[in-house]
């Protein structure tokens, strides 16, 4: 994650969400986290903003 704040430019919203996409399916993978707490997670911002609904909704498969 520090790699990505240290970034200048930062990186664009959808290239953000696809690098934290990322790193939530390798923690996961090592079962590092309850995937379910994130979908949650994620869905609710979703349904609140837009701008994070669209990129989100391509990761869904």
């Amino acid at each position: 994650m520090a790699q990505v704040l240290e970034r200048d430019p930062v990186p664009a919203p959808a290239e953000t969400l696809q690098l934290l996409t990322g790193l939530i399916v390798q923690r996961a993978q090592a079962h590092e986290v309850d995937l379910t707490r994130i979908a949650v997670n994620g869905w609710a911002e979703a349904v609140r903003d837009e701008a994070v609904l669209l990129p989100a909704s391509s990761c869904s498969g």
